[in-house]
């Protein structure tokens, strides 16, 4: 059944919601037995939310923030606090203008990719071409198809990361780079291009770079 069904639209919410109920539960422990006894990791100490269970306005403001509705990118409950309050790294949030644009540019970049690799969608399997062809054709083949088919997510990972830029939800400081001071935009996203790209680290270093909201 194509669509968008109930199972469909449960799903985009899985990652929130589950993480939201860790984070308020971790937020529990750490107020009743401490930082130094409460057992937690420093990623758990850090989004832990010690407020209590968020009220009814900021639980669905938190669920359907524009930066990140429907499909993604995930994001943490107190960074969507922090943000909305302007507190920590989003005090001074700088242009998102050139960074948004560069994202989609990218996008459009992938898209032109993908349209030289349209003779190679997974289509091509069923033709008598591949299935009379050596092994040497049929695993370059299937090498141009698999791009073919991972520029799909890509355009869409790259899309969706453009709507926390363009708010500024994806701030996340600066570093230092040959001696100057460079924004970083990769608080909130779905991929890490260069790092995903960068062959290093095996399979663990591909999943941990690809689809990070999951």
């Amino acid at each position: 059944m194509n669509g968008l069904d109930v199972p469909m639209a449960l799903m985009f919410n899985f990652c929130r919601v589950t993480a939201l109920v860790c984070c308020v539960r971790d937020g529990l422990v750490l107020k009743r037995k401490g930082k130094d006894n409460c057992r937690l990791k420093s990623r758990e100490i850090e989004y832990a939310v010690t407020d209590g269970i968020p009220s009814f306005f900021d639980y669905w403001a938190y669920m359907y923030f524009c930066g990140g509705s429907i499909s993604g990118p995930f994001y943490e409950y107190n960074d969507w606090m922090n943000f909305i309050r302007r507190e920590k790294q989003y005090k001074n949030i700088p242009s998102t203008v050139w960074p948004t644009c560069k994202r989609i540019l990218l996008s459009f970049v992938f898209i032109a990719l993908q349209s030289l690799l349209q003779p190679f969608n997974l289509k091509v399997f069923g033709t008598p071409a591949y299935l009379e062809a050596g092994f040497a054709w049929r695993a370059m083949i299937c090498f141009l198809s698999w791009k073919f088919k991972i520029f799909t997510y890509i355009i869409g990972f790259m899309f969706m990361d453009s709507g926390p830029i363009a708010c500024g939800f994806a701030y996340n400081g600066t570093e230092e780079v040959n001696g100057k001071q460079r924004h970083l935009w990769n608080r909130v996203q779905s991929i890490e291009l260069r790092k995903f790209y960068s062959g290093k680290g095996g399979l663990g270093h591909l999943i941990a770079f690809w689809n990070m909201s999951v």
